[in-house]
């Protein structure tokens, strides 16, 4: 049976001491940009070294980078890491010094299947291409049947977290109404944006268990 990478975390490993003033939030948070655009590249069934789950524990310089130990599915990895100089830099350049993080354990996860390492390598490269930003049209995004409107929903993943937004346009292209919709912590994605549907000029969005999460009705919402 095929066993697909659908999740990894890029934290502090556990009992790890902060330069002062600094908590394991404010470094779990760091981390996010660069972790949550490599889980939306990644094909939806990507199989990399057997690997269900990759933990990276960052741990301080005195630590020694282990070898890649699998768990049935579950990897764990420990890197040495400089807190006192990551914590002093911009978020850009935290940005790229994660990044090289994650490059470094891919490049040691055994994978026979070299096109699969080609593939986690080459994700690795986009991110730093775009900027550490990821925008996609969600699969809510739908359109009129007569094609008169058609409501995009958008996921943008950044410094700013994971974001979702709705944009109404006309038959032309032209913008008629944009708004937030909501900021995803934990499963909000997930519980909330399960499907939508058109009614007459009403666009709705429904969650996991049928009710509507949002509604958005032509007439109210855009000056047409």
């Amino acid at each position: 049976m095929a066993r697909y990478l659908r999740d990894i975390s890029i934290h502090l490993g556990s009992g790890q001491k902060l330069p002062e003033g600094r908590s394991q939030r404010d470094f779990n948070i760091s981390t996010h940009t660069v972790q949550d655009i490599f889980l939306y590249r990644i094909p939806k069934r990507f199989e990399f070294g057997n690997v269900l789950k990759l933990n990276i524990d960052i741990k301080g310089t005195d630590a020694v980078n282990s070898e890649v130990m699998n768990f049935d599915g579950y990897v764990n990895y420990d890197i040495g890491f400089d807190f006192e100089n990551y914590f002093t830099v911009s978020k850009e350049e935290q940005n790229v010094i994660i990044l090289e993080v994650l490059r470094d354990v891919l490049r040691r996860i055994p994978e026979p299947n070299a096109e699969n390492k080609e593939i986690a390598l080459a994700i690795t490269d986009k991110i730093s291409e775009h900027n550490f930003k990821y925008s996609f049209e969600s699969n809510l995004s739908k359109q009129q049947r007569n094609k008169r409107y058609k409501a995009i929903v958008e996921i943008h993943i950044d410094d700013e977290g994971q974001n979702a937004y709705l944009r109404i346009e006309q038959k032309d292209g032209k913008t008629i109404f944009e708004t937030f919709l909501l900021k995803n912590n934990v499963y909000e994605f997930h519980n909330n944006l399960h499907k939508s549907k058109w009614l007459e000029d009403k666009f709705i969005i429904m969650d996991r268990d049928g009710r509507t999460f949002r509604e958005f009705e032509i007439e109210k919402e855009a000056n047409v």
